[in-house]
């Protein structure tokens, strides 16, 4: 990391943020695997974008020692509070902190509310802008919570929310490794995730296989449920720019209605609506299948037309492999 800050190849917050992750990799025994991380490290440094170098720092962490892991989820979820305050003009102010297995559904829950706010405002012409929306939408769907809560006869027993874990078989069965969720940013281990599978919707994904129709062709123009959960895997949220899954929408590659494109996911993509209009404003090219995506920018952006990988593989600290040809 030291060379390439030298060098010019990364920029100090990288280098700080690197080495601070490599510091933490400690252990008798493990100069080999403390290297080969730094390495992995360094490369993503001179590609990705600070966020996403976070983003494989935690995972790094996160695998490196699973029992200091458990340790800080012990700690975090002792330490969860919620405190309401009522101020002297009659609003109250509301303090917290939430860990991982209680944020995630909230999150999920409150996400979806304000999405569908959004949707329901475009699709009614409404084109006002408030930077406060969002934050009213949050309130009124925690208020709905509440109050659909205080009826209920059996609150908590129904799934209504999908919250999406990431997880490996034998992991989730032996309580062992390391897992993430897409409404948290930091790695939870899978005793984490295990309990929050009690009381959530766990749905089985074999993309391709029988259980879920994936490949719809012509006869469908919008994804369904399932593919969009597909997409999301594969993708990890905006496939471009990495926004929550919840702000993105899935679209078609080739345009359904204009290009003839099918409702497949080797033909689907997550984007949010930002990076949308950016890759149709811009002249960018996307090629994609089952189980990839590539940006190819335009000669006015790169002249060379270089592939940038997207989705969740752009995260990983390995380099990409073997990029598609620009068109």
């Amino acid at each position: 990391m030291a060379d390439a800050f030298a060098a010019g190849e990364v920029s100090a917050a990288k280098a700080a943020l690197v080495s601070e992750v490599i510091a933490q990799c400690s252990g008798e025994g493990r100069d080999g695997e403390r290297a080969e991380v730094e390495q992995a490290l360094v490369v993503k440094a001179k590609k990705a974008s600070l966020e996403d170098l976070r983003h494989a720092g935690r995972q790094v962490l996160a695998s490196w020692d699973v029992d200091h892991t458990l340790e800080r989820e012990q700690r975090v979820h002792e330490a969860r509070f919620l405190h309401f305050k009522e101020t002297v003009d009659g609003m109250v102010a509301v303090n917290g902190l939430l860990d991982p297995v209680c944020a995630a559904p909230l999150i999920a829950f409150l996400d979806a509310r304000v999405r569908a706010g959004f949707a329901h405002k475009r699709d009614a012409g409404d084109t006002s802008r408030d930077p406060r929306e969002a934050g009213w939408m949050r309130v009124d769907a925690l208020a709905d919570l509440a109050r659909h809560g205080l009826r209920c006869t059996q609150p908590g027993t129904a799934a209504s929310t999908t919250v999406v874990v990431r997880v490996s078989e034998e992991a989730l069965r032996t309580g062992l490794g390391v897992g993430d969720c897409d409404s948290m940013a930091t790695p939870l281990t899978a005793k984490q995730l295990r309990l929050m599978a009690v009381d959530a919707q766990i749905l089985p994904m074999v993309c391709g296989g029988d259980s879920l129709p994936m490949d719809l062709g012509r006869a469908v123009r919008f994804f369904t449920p399932a593919q969009r959960l597909a997409l999301i895997e594969r993708d990890g949220g905006c496939a471009f720019c990495h926004a929550p899954a919840a702000w993105c929408d899935a679209h078609h590659v080739n345009e359904w209605d204009r290009d003839h494109g099918e409702t497949n996911l080797s033909d689907g993509l997550m984007l949010c609506t930002r990076c949308h209009h950016r890759l149709h404003d811009d002249g960018w090219t996307v090629r994609t299948s089952a189980t990839e995506v590539w940006f190819i920018p335009p000669a006015s952006v790169d002249p060379t037309r270089t592939p940038i990988q997207g989705g969740k593989h752009a995260l990983e600290i390995h380099p990409p492999q073997a990029p598609p040809q620009a068109a």
